[in-house]
């Protein structure tokens, strides 16, 4: 309140009192709003307005509308700021009216730390220390010898504690056993940290639905670490009007200890449940399981089939005992058929089309038709690392107010459909 009465007075030095005097008023009250409603105080440096924080925009709107107002005092320029300031009162934004030079106010770079640095975490430590949307806020893992480790190969401050790290951070990445996520998360929403979390999101349904009410109580970002929702493989597909009707995925891989104390629908199947979940973008009304505990105590492979209020169906399979790695997945609808290869980085797209439609350019092939053609496509796909790629949603949900690709509600439905496969199979 009184940095505002600072400036004022700064800017209207030259004003009559009594305009001094009514803008002033008009300044406290605008400050005191701001104040009781909690925006005073900003995670952002110097009072800037976060995108889409309409109290602390018209903050900062006042201050530049005064810088406009300090030479001249006519009472058509203080009517211009009074209507300005009704209109971001009563829920106009700045981008409104047409202040362009405020519609893509960014922060400074984004604090953020990690927690846990084995095998994940040391891949997104590596991303972290040479990201120019992050300043580096160091690490913290429970084995400080493996911290220093990572630290001398990537550099980054090696914190005492978690609680040290959060509060060097603005965002904290998570990358530690499922069963710390709940209690880390929770300790790191509550103070006012966005958080991304590696997949699953918590051990429980529960657990998930408390920690994205929690983000959504404190306006905080909650990214979940679905990494293959950023393989260029499907990100292809972004152009495409989808509307699958039937979907069929495997995803195998020989066996590896690592991991392997959770179930095979949530290590390896819960990727695929989430990504026919974002193309489907319809409530599972069905789901049929099966699944063996082969090697170890837990299912190790295990096959689905969903079925969508739409209509779609999908049948996913994921197993962790098989001699050769797959990562495929099959999606039709009418006209369109379409081959991802995750672990290959290749898309393949087979179209019915209109034979007049077809250029003569194309690969095409004929079918017991004269007017229609099935046209393959296999588009080349941009050099792209699907951690830099999430890590980078991540900042920019932070950066412009946005949500995530993947959002804390994305990976909690990816789970509890998960949670369901998994009662199905384990009686």
């Amino acid at each position: 309140m009184f940095f505002v009465s600072f400036v004022v007075s700064l800017l209207l030095s030259n004003l009559s009192p009594l305009s001094q005097w009514f803008l002033r008023s008009i300044s406290e009250i605008w400050t005191f709003l701001n104040f009781w409603s909690g925006n005073y105080f900003s995670n952002t440096p110097l009072f800037l307005p976060s995108r889409g924080d309409s109290s602390e925009q018209g903050f900062f709107l006042i201050i530049r509308v005064l810088c406009v107002i300090r030479g001249s005092s006519s009472s058509s320029s203080i009517c211009v700021f009074c209507v300005i300031c009704g209109l971001n009162f009563f829920g106009f934004e700045p981008t409104d009216l047409n202040f362009p030079a405020m519609s893509k106010i960014k922060t400074s770079k984004i604090k953020v730390g990690i927690v846990g640095v084995g095998h994940i975490g040391k891949f997104h430590t590596r991303h972290l220390a040479s990201a120019s949307e992050f300043e580096f806020a160091g690490m913290y893992d429970i084995r400080p010898e493996h911290a220093q480790k990572i630290s001398s190969e990537f550099g980054g401050k090696i914190h005492e504690s978690f609680t040290d790290l959060l509060s060097a951070s603005d965002a904290i990445l998570i990358c530690t056993p499922t069963k710390t996520h709940f209690e880390l998360a929770q300790q790191a929403l509550t103070a006012g940290k966005h958080v991304f979390i590696e997949k699953p999101v918590t051990e429980n349904v529960m657990q998930g639905e408390q920690l994205v009410a929690l983000a959504k109580s404190k306006k905080l970002k909650f990214q979940v670490g679905h990494i293959e929702r950023f393989n260029p493989a499907l990100m292809v597909l972004n152009h495409l009007d989808l509307n699958p009707v039937f979907i069929e995925s495997h995803r195998l891989a020989p066996f590896n200890p690592r991991g392997a104390q959770m179930a095979v629908v949530h290590e390896n199947m819960i990727h695929d449940i989430d990504i026919i979940l974002s193309l489907v973008k319809s409530p599972v009304t069905g789901i049929a399981a099966n699944g063996v505990a082969v090697v170890t105590g837990e299912p190790d492979i295990a096959n689905a089939r969903l079925t969508f209020a739409n209509g779609c169906v999908a049948n996913v399979t994921a197993s962790r005992i098989s001699l050769n790695q797959m990562r495929k997945m099959r999606i039709f609808q009418p006209a369109t058929y379409i081959t991802i290869d995750f672990q290959q980085h290749q898309t393949e797209i087979y179209q019915l089309k209109n034979a007049a439609d077809v250029p003569p350019d194309a690969t095409s092939f004929d079918i017991n038709s004269t007017d229609k053609k099935i046209v393959y496509s296999k588009p080349a796909l941009p050099e792209s690392d699907a951690m830099r790629a999430e890590q980078l949603s991540f900042a920019e949900a932070i950066q412009n107010d946005t949500e995530p690709i993947v959002s804390g509600a994305d990976g909690l439905e990816a789970l509890r459909i998960a949670e369901k496969i998994y009662a199905l199979i384990v009686v």
